[in-house]
């Protein structure tokens, strides 16, 4: 079964810091923020309501995954990035 909360406090932030952190010491992947660190230490952040949402996906199996996405306003439009 899959369960997406909404990473408002810890130790769902943590978990989201932890999965991004992973995923930019990946093989191919560069982090295409500037200040990427910056990010990670300020979570939720720009990521946080009302402007932008920070997800974590749990998969609950033998073997737990975790997954995390990020949105924020980068528009007037009101476009998300993830």
């Amino acid at each position: 079964m899959l369960r997406i909360t909404e990473a408002l406090a810890e130790p769902a932030i943590s978990q989201v810091r932890t999965l991004l952190q992973d995923y930019a010491t990946y093989p191919g992947v560069v982090a295409c923020l500037q200040d990427f660190e910056g990010e990670l230490a300020s979570l939720p952040g720009v990521y946080g309501p009302p402007t932008g949402r920070l997800l974590l996906a749990l998969r609950q199996r033998a073997r737990s995954e975790r997954r995390a996405y990020r949105m924020r306003r980068i528009t007037q439009t009101g476009r998300r990035n993830l």
